[in-house]
């Protein structure tokens, strides 16, 4: 029994390892942690008690995790609530923490600099920027904004 336990505890250690090496690099959703665990070949018990541990210190917070996601999508990529939304899907974050994490990113968000931005690159050519933020996941509505916020200048 003792050499059992030390074995689990010796794999825990090296599942907190892994999952510490996979976070230098960026923060994970829970479903993403688990994927990777599980590809590992970590057992399912073991990856549960691991998950555990990490959402109990915080270091695993799915809320936390979309929040920056979009906040850098909208920010660095110029990516627009659509795009982000189905991105954090995929990462398998939950319809709900996805959305107040968009909304909370969103209404921090200066829209009228990413049009400036945009508008500028592209040559103050109304219709290629308006297709940008249309490929780019922004809703119509908001491309329609975009004239009004351009005609102010």
């Amino acid at each position: 029994m003792g050499f059992q336990s030390r074995k689990n505890q010796k794999s825990e250690e090296s599942a907190l390892r892994y999952v510490e090496r996979l976070l230098r690099y960026r923060l994970r959703s829970e479903k993403e942690l688990r994927y990777r665990l599980r590809s590992r070949g970590f057992s399912d018990d073991l990856i549960e008690d691991v998950i555990e541990k990490l959402k109990e210190s915080e270091i695993v917070n799915d809320e936390a995790f979309a929040y920056m996601f979009a906040r850098s999508e909208l920010e660095v990529k110029y990516h627009g609530p659509y795009m982000i939304r189905r991105k954090l899907r995929e990462l398998g974050v939950d319809p709900d923490i996805v959305d107040r994490a968009i909304e909370k990113a969103w209404n921090e968000y200066d829209f009228t600099e990413l049009v400036r931005k945009l508008y500028w690159k592209y040559g103050k050519d109304r219709r290629k920027l308006q297709e940008v933020l249309y490929r780019r996941g922004f809703d119509p509505s908001i491309i329609e904004d975009v004239d009004l916020e351009i005609d102010r200048r």
